[in-house]
């Protein structure tokens, strides 16, 4: 399944399944990065921190993940994951949430999302888990694989 995130906003959320699972946040064809100063999202973390990264952070993370802006190395901009018992529609709800800046339990991770322009146009691919499949593992293989493949993390996901 693959929704956009004001797909999302707007309602496709209620389509999500409630098992646990893994969602990438990958960018639109054609999506040229375009960072934001300010989050579009919540201004706090849930530990009351600034939700915003320093921008040459982010340029960096760029720089070296992506490559040429005429073909970027990947589409992916995010790899999340929720445990079965949880599932992967409270998790998105608490992940757009932070985005729209709706009274839901924030979740932090992956919040660097919310400082690129026109992040609402980006495509959230949902992958439900085999209740014999562990989402955790799967996750950090996902993101094992892109580091080694590209030197680093996804754009908005910054360790294992």
């Amino acid at each position: 399944m693959k929704y956009t995130v004001k797909q999302l906003h707007d309602g496709a959320i209620s389509k999500i399944t409630t098992s646990g699972g893994i969602y990438i946040v990958r960018m639109p064809y054609k999506y040229r990065f375009q960072i934001l100063e300010r989050s579009e999202g919540r201004q706090k973390t849930s530990k009351g921190k600034e939700s915003q990264y320093p921008l040459s952070k982010l340029e960096r993370k760029i720089a070296v993940v992506y490559g040429n802006a005429d073909k970027y190395n990947s589409d992916i901009l995010y790899i999340g994951q929720s445990k079965h018992g949880v599932g992967i529609q409270k998790r998105l709800i608490q992940y757009i949430g932070f985005r729209y800046d709706e009274n839901t339990s924030p979740h932090d991770g992956g919040r660097a999302i919310w400082q690129l322009k026109e992040n609402e146009d980006f495509i959230v691919e949902i992958k439900p888990c085999k209740e014999n499949e562990t989402p955790r593992v799967i996750e950090k293989q996902l993101l094992f694989d892109f580091k080694k493949k590209y030197g680093n993390y996804p754009f908005a996901n910054w360790k294992l």
